[in-house]
């Protein structure tokens, strides 16, 4: 019986330590967010609240995953509709 292949995705995101997302950052009394593609910084945009920050990097990591790389979400139980 033939071995199922490993699979070789690989997971993208590590959390904030000060705010616990992954891409988001606080700037003053906003929190930044951002993402790493294919070797480049995207800057998503800054917002009020940490939540709105880690649901804009969670729409693009979405948008941005392949069969080889995935990226980790802020928010995984939370669907494409609410986000």
């Amino acid at each position: 019986m033939a071995e199922a292949p490993i699979s070789k995705k690989r997971k993208r995101g590590n959390p904030n330590r000060k705010t616990g997302l992954i891409g988001v950052r606080k700037t003053g009394k906003k929190y930044q967010a951002s993402i790493y593609v294919d070797g480049t910084s995207h800057h998503l945009g800054t917002f009020d609240t940490k939540e709105q920050a880690g649901i804009a990097y969670d729409r693009v990591a979405i948008d941005k995953s392949t069969e080889e790389v995935s990226f980790t979400l802020n928010y995984p139980k939370m669907s494409d509709h609410e986000r």
